[in-house]
Formats: structure tokens, C-alpha cells, sequence
């Protein structure tokens, strides 16, 4: 039997469906397949997954476009070589008996939204030609019972998550994304050196690993129920996760990664014209960069080899 490249991949979320694909790979054996000994290692709210791509720490970590491109221009030398998540999971959801439907309805409204997610709104916000001292910003913790207890008129969620709850209690609610007025970037986006890519024996790696994580999203999307299961009787075991909210969070996730170009390209492709809307998108935060600079799509390329589908 041949010897397998050991190989580290830094994910960026703790071992949830997020990272469905990646467990599913591992577990079916595709990377294996493609000659990975693979170490997946969970992230977290605290995980700066930069330092540890550019440390040596993993050969490939999952970040998002506006995070890569900060550090770029510190003068780091990483590229972004493959998507996960083809528009941003941003958005703002109300209560569909009291619906805020478009970005000016959130005028002289309360807006809960956690301190971490202010310089998104600012940047968005900006970038749709609102006035910020219109909106009341509520301090949220996450949690969407400040909504159904009528303490907000709307959050500021991720429709993988907030929506969800609220879906598996029977509320319903109205959600717009940001994506819907322009505005969006990629995430879990796949990271790695310049150096790697300089290097033609670990450029070879990072290619199939990820060939091996592109097949491991088409099984987990063309069976969810599976990926759930994959996800919570190993990985994320630890967390005690429910699966029924796992199920519709991956259902969630589901079309966020299949849109029409990647039904049409491949899996985690970036096209020219959503790099173009990371770019601008991005540019609304005071962070200006060249895609170029940026992104490298060539490892996508030799990925699928002429194919639109690694299966």
C-alpha cells in the first residue's frame, strides 16, 4: 500500500454540519482515496485561523473573504483557493405577523444584533445608503427569544442558525439576506500559503484535499440525513447537538453552497462575477484589495480537471 501525505486541515466552526463535508469525506475514506492522511481540527468562536496556515500549524484552513483579505494587506502571503459558501448567511429576520421586509423598514425599529456583527451591519448598511442613526441597535446574545419576546422588531442572523430555532418551534418568521441587496462574501473559504502554492509537491496536496472535500459535500448535500448522523455520532459528539436542528441547519447550508454556478461549474467554485461582489462588499469596510491579490482559482481548476463534478 502507498504511504499517505499527512496533511492538517483547520476548520473554522466547532464540529457541527458546518463542516458535514469534511466529516463525510473523511469518513467515506476520500481522502484516503486521494492519498490524505488528514487531520481535521475543530474551530470555534475564538479560532483566528490565519496565524496557524501561516505558522505551518495546518496546510489548509477555512476562513471568509473580508478576514483572508485584512491579513493580506498586513502584508501575509495567503490566497483564497475554494468557497463553501457561495453568498453570506447574513441576514435579518422579524416575526411574519410583524415583518420588517426591505432594509429601509428597519428605520426608528430596534435591531438586535450581538457586538460582534456591528462592523458587518456598518459595512452593509453603507452599502445599501442607510443612515446608521436611524436603527436602534439592541445588544443581542444570540439568543432569538428577545424577538418572539417582543424586546426587538428584528435580528441580525445567520439563516443557518436563529431562523431554524425558531422553524422547530413553530414561529414564523420573515427573513431577508443580505445577499438580496448586493451585498455578501464567501465563507468557509479554503486558505492556504503562497509558499504551498510555490511548492509543486504540497501545491499536488492541497489539490486533493481538496478533490477529497468537494466529494465529501456532494455526499453530505445528496444525503443529509447521513451527514447529520456522521457529524453527530463521532465528531461532534462532545457538543450533544439535536438532530433535527442539525438536519434543517444543514438544509439551511444546503443553498448557500449549490447555487446555479455551482450546480453548473462544481461545488465550492468561485465565479468571476461573486468575486466581484466580495471585492465590493469588502471595499464598504475600508478594506481594498485586487483579486488577484486575493484569490487563485488554478487549484480549482486542476481540481476537476475539465469535470464539473468530483464524485
Amino acid at each position: 500500500m502507498a504511504s499517505r501525505t499527512p496533511a492538517t486541515f483547520q476548520l473554522a466552526s466547532v464540529p457541527d454540519v458546518e463542516n458535514a463535508g469534511e466529516f463525510v469525506a473523511d469518513t467515506k475514506g476520500y481522502f484516503t482515496d486521494e492519498g490524505i492522511d488528514v487531520t481535521l481540527l475543530p474551530g470555534g468562536p475564538t479560532t483566528t485561523v490565519e496565524p496557524l496556515v501561516l505558522n505551518g500549524k495546518c496546510l489548509v484552513g477555512l476562513s471568509a473573504t473580508d478576514t483572508t483579505a485584512r491579513s493580506v494587506l498586513q502584508g501575509k502571503k495567503l490566497k483564497i483557493i475554494a468557497a463553501t459558501l457561495q453568498t453570506t448567511p447574513l441576514a435579518v429576520m422579524s416575526l411574519a405577523s410583524k415583518p420588517i421586509a426591505t432594509p429601509k423598514d428597519l428605520y426608528n425599529k430596534r435591531l438586535g444584533i450581538q457586538s460582534f456583527q456591528v462592523a458587518d451591519f456598518d459595512a452593509f448598511v453603507a452599502s445599501v445608503g442607510l443612515e446608521v442613526s436611524k436603527i436602534k441597535l439592541v445588544t443581542s446574545l444570540g439568543n432569538p427569544s428577545i424577538l418572539t419576546d417582543g424586546k426587538v422588531d428584528a435580528l441580525w442572523v445567520d439563516v443557518t442558525n436563529e431562523p431554524v430555532t425558531l422553524q422547530l418551534q413553530g414561529v414564523a418568521t420573515h427573513v431577508w439576506t443580505l445577499a438580496q441587496y448586493g451585498w455578501s462574501i464567501f465563507g468557509d473559504t479554503l486558505e492556504v500559503t503562497d509558499e504551498s502554492l510555490a511548492d509543486s509537491k504540497v501545491r499536488d496536496t492541497i489539490v486533493h484535499i481538496l478533490r477529497a472535500t468537494i466529494r465529501g459535500w456532494h455526499a453530505a448535500l445528496a444525503n443529509p440525513a447521513s451527514a447529520v448522523a456522521t457529524t453527530l455520532s463521532s465528531y461532534g459528539k462532545s457538543l450533544k447537538l439535536d438532530s433535527k436542528q442539525q438536519l434543517a441547519s444543514l438544509e439551511a447550508f444546503k443553498g448557500l453552497i449549490e447555487t446555479p454556478y455551482t450546480k453548473a461549474h462544481g461545488l465550492l467554485t468561485m465565479s468571476p462575477g461573486d468575486i466581484a461582489i466580495n471585492l465590493k462588499s469588502i471595499a464598504v469596510e475600508g478594506v481594498v484589495i485586487s483579486a488577484s491579490k486575493l484569490f487563485d482559482t488554478t487549484v480549482l481548476k486542476d481540481a476537476y480537471d475539465g469535470a464539473t463534478s468530483i464524485t
